[in-house]
């Protein structure tokens, strides 16, 4: 089976918004705070769970798409 190409700015697009539809979707708990700024950013447990997503999010992703450029 051949891959389809995503550009790397899609691909990191890509990956961030369905990680973030995940943790939204799947969290009971508050997801966002206001930092310092007055900037809304994710509590220090959901960044660590983003991240984890991520990396899961990543890999089926790599199963399917390749990241490069076209």
């Amino acid at each position: 089976m051949s891959k389809v190409i995503v550009p790397t700015e899609k691909w990191v697009g890509l990956y961030a918004d369905i990680a973030n539809y995940i943790l939204e979707y799947a969290s009971s708990d508050p997801v966002v705070m206001e930092d310092n700024n007055g900037s809304l950013v994710y509590t220090p447990e959901k960044q660590d769970e983003f991240e984890s997503l991520v990396d899961d999010v990543e890999n089926i992703m790599s199963g399917y798409l390749t990241k490069g450029e076209i």
